[in-house]
């Protein structure tokens, strides 16, 4: 009813868990980490995925995060030729420019939701614009922070997807 345009891509017979064992709750302490190390050998490991920034999975964008992290690592890689700690910290700097708003993000929700992003959600299940315009953020957390981050944008996101709500 939400999310019709994704629920269109789900084949109902091959969805869902297993068994009741499948199924996990709890939450994970969100934790970000240096993403490089000199070992006791004097070479430089970097880390990616949960290695370096471990989120919570409210909002579902672990598995994102960390494939935005491994091409911007691998790219680094493959346009340098000298692999020493510059590198690394200019590696980890890029990678946290992209993975820091999906941080953000799931951070923000593990917080009692502030009034305009109720009003959102709110809005979102009332109307199916606003409910489009929620869901078809997920792909891009920048956007998604950056709205959810301000009232002022929440508001304007809300007003120009608004359609009449009957009453």
């Amino acid at each position: 009813q939400y999310a019709p345009t994704i629920y269109e891509r789900v084949d109902e017979e091959t969805f869902g868990i297993i068994s009741a064992r499948d199924m996990l709750q709890g939450a994970i302490t969100p934790t970000v980490r240096q993403a490089y190390t000199r070992l006791p050998n004097d070479r430089l490991v970097m880390a990616v995925g949960d290695t370096h920034i471990l989120n919570d999975p409210i909002v579902g964008q672990g598995a994102n995060a960390s494939i935005r992290s491994a091409w911007i690592l691998a790219d680094a890689i493959a346009t340098h030729s000298v692999y020493n700690e510059t590198f690394c910290q200019r590696a980890e700097e890029a990678m946290w420019d992209s993975a820091q708003y999906s941080t953000y993000w799931a951070n923000a929700m593990l917080q009692p939701p502030p009034a305009h992003v109720i009003d959102l959600l709110e809005a979102a299940m009332l109307n199916q614009p606003v409910a489009d315009t929620f869901i078809n953020m997920f792909p891009n957390p920048r956007l998604m922070w950056e709205t959810i981050a301000s009232p002022e944008n929440t508001m304007q996101l809300i007003g120009r997807n608004m359609l009449a709500i009957p009453v």
